[in-house]
């Protein structure tokens, strides 16, 4: 599998099936600890990530874990990273007891600006968007900001599964004193900017935003509630209300501070309850118990307590799938129909309006999905789950031997193609054009050839002898092969449950080789005095200093301008940095290396730069 996670070029979280299983018994639970791993939307361990929970923090390890010990009895757990989003979860936690939290981090958006000075507004990713009156910003001290500001905008789609688990909290708001559980339509994060530091909107000021729809969004309502996250308490607060865009492509609204932002409906919750234990019929405690709503867009989670037992919010009269998951990796999962009882959130053990699912016999190392089958997790990446053309696809892609080792060298040219080779002869070229990317293995070998289709919503796959695969995720987020023959693999949600609960806890043991210090490369610019350093010197990358928030101070990503809209749209593959007609749904000034960009779509962008 260790091939397939180096070779594929794909914007999907089933990469996650690139995440090894171990059946060993892992580190001991003690005290009044939080353990987990952080991974990142694509299913990749993310190290380096502060853990904080009051005066207490950690940073998690190059395979994603982390074990925070605490005298707090609760609160907010807060995850830390530049260039992503923060994780804000809360949690409570028991006195001599420990509780299982894995954490989705999503990238940040990439760095637009706008001139405060004039006002303006930033165009992010999916059509996101925010308008900023002149001199409307305020520095913590609360001081009005002046000049160019960093501008920040993350869509979070509640329904792709990744971003739904990656949307900070448990969609909880609360409504006269008590609270409720939330349905989402969309949401946004806005942060900006400047000199490092966070800035605000003034008092009096309100900032115009667009949250986009999520996939697959059909007839909308004119208007919804919005709400703006409260990171300390860890809720979501009802603000005011949005409207439908002209376009219907988003909800638009003022907003008088920043923050990430929702539009939602507030649903009638009610609860399951259960006891989780192992196969000899002892409690499990920490483990952790989430509820995906399947004929509704929301998700909530909890833990269980030191007796197995818990109690989870859900919307009622509706199809939810609950998932318990074992501290150490593995779970079960089950389909439940919920009642119409009325129940507090978050629900308390031994509410009678609970639908109550009785024992939960969970084991460490196996997952068990909602038809009662079985999946071993050491073996997730074998044929018990990729069978059919999908193994074979699989074996394909292994075979190429593309290990991407040593020193490389990044060539681009004027019309914004690239060349990535390595000391071993592994190679992509991308012809941005084209939207293709072709891969060599080690030797210089032609591996395959990678192009975008159907508006970046499917990849095709052509290997050297002329057969295609192709590649894509479907309206229900559900990944999809095509084969050459017109054999279809679907991996369903159920089996994606399955790669999370069993890499729940669990370190990447898939590739040990491939470990190490990052590789320094350097990158060798065409002399066109347009958006690079104007001069013949290559430049020295080391990809342990980049930030990806940082790699475009004027404006990638998406477009950003201080006056009208333009009118003219700048040519695909041109230079843009610094370009103000670089714009549009579906083009933006996609970042290639610090300083030096072009202008893509968006779906070409991520084709480039392998996200």
């Amino acid at each position: 599998m260790r091939n397939l996670r180096v070779g594929l070029i794909a914007l999907s979280a089933w990469w996650a099936l690139g995440l090894g299983c171990s059946t060993s018994s892992g580190p001991e639970l003690k005290g009044r600890t939080i353990m987990g791993r952080v991974i990142a939307a694509s299913g990749k361990p993310v190290g380096g990530v502060k853990v904080l929970l009051g005066k207490s923090i950690v940073e998690s390890d190059e395979k994603g874990l982390y074990s925070l010990e605490t005298d707090s009895k609760g609160g907010v757990v807060r995850f830390e990273k530049s260039g992503f989003l923060p994780g804000l979860e809360r949690v409570q936690v028991e006195k001599n007891f420990s509780v299982g939290l894995d954490v989705v981090l999503l990238p940040q958006g990439p760095r637009l600006s706008v001139d405060v000075d004039k006002g303006g507004e930033a165009l992010g990713p999916r059509g996101a968007l925010v308008r900023i009156p002149k001199n409307s910003l305020v520095n913590p001290d609360g001081e009005r900001v002046k000049g160019a500001v960093d501008v920040y905008l993350t869509p979070i789609d509640p329904k792709r599964s990744a971003e739904l688990r990656a949307a900070p909290g448990d969609f909880v708001t609360e409504e006269d004193d008590r609270p409720r559980q939330l349905e989402s339509f969309g949401m946004l994060d806005v942060t900006i900017m400047k000199n490092d530091e966070k800035l605000n909107v003034a008092k009096g000021e309100t900032l115009e935003i667009k949250i986009p729809l999520p996939t697959g969004t059909k007839d909308p309502e004119e208007e919804m509630p919005l709400y703006s996250f409260d990171e300390e308490r860890g809720i979501w607060v009802l603000e005011g209300a949005a409207q439908l865009s002209e376009e219907g492509d988003g909800y638009v609204g003022a907003v008088p501070h920043l923050s990430a932002w929702n539009v939602d409906r507030p649903y009638e919750a009610t609860c399951v309850s259960g006891r989780v234990v192992d196969k000899d019929g002892n409690p499990v405690p920490g483990a952790r118990v989430r509820g995906v709503g399947i004929s509704y867009a929301g998700d909530s989670q909890t833990q269980t307590n030191a007796q197995g037992e818990f109690a989870i919010a859900v919307r009622q009269d509706s199809e939810v799938q609950i998932i318990a998951e074992h501290p150490l990796g593995g779970g079960r999962s089950r389909e439940i129909e919920t009642g119409d009882a009325e129940t507090e959130v978050p629900p308390s053990v031994g509410d009678e309006g609970c639908v109550d699912e009785g024992e939960w016999v969970i084991e460490e190392g196996t997952y068990v999905d909602r038809g009662g089958e079985t999946t071993v997790c050491s073996e997730l990446g074998g044929q018990e789950i990729l069978d059919g053309c999908m193994y074979e696809f699989v074996q394909r892609i292994g075979e190429c031997g593309a290990t991407f080792k040593g020193a490389c060298v990044i060539r681009i040219s004027e019309e914004g193609n690239s060349v990535i080779e390595y000391e071993d002869g592994s190679r992509m070229e991308t012809n941005a054009e084209a939207g293709t990317t072709a891969l060599y293995g080690a030797g210089g070998r032609f591996c395959y050839e990678v192009m975008i289709e159907s508006e970046g919503a499917f990849y095709s796959y052509v290997f050297e002898d002329g057969t295609e695969y192709n590649m894509g995720a479907d309206q229900s987020d559900e990944f999809i092969l095509i084969c050459p023959n017109g054999e279809q693999y679907k991996m369903s949600n159920d089996e994606s449950a399955a790669i999370s609960a069993c890499t729940s806890g669990q370190p990447d043991t898939s590739d040990e080789e491939g470990g190490g210090d990052p590789v320094s490369c350097t990158i060798e610019l065409p002399d066109t005095g347009a958006g690079g350093d104007g001069d013949d010197d290559p430049v020295e990358e080391d990809p342990a200093d980049e930030d990806p928030a940082d790699e475009d101070p004027d404006g990638t990503g998406g477009s950003s301008s201080s006056d009208d809209d333009p009118t003219e749209r700048t040519p695909e593959g041109t230079t843009c940095t610094g370009d103000p007609d670089c714009t549009g749904a579906d083009q933006i000034c996609c970042p290639i290396v610090d300083g030096y960009s072009f202008c893509y779509t968006q779906a070409n962008c991520d084709l480039v730069l392998g996200r």
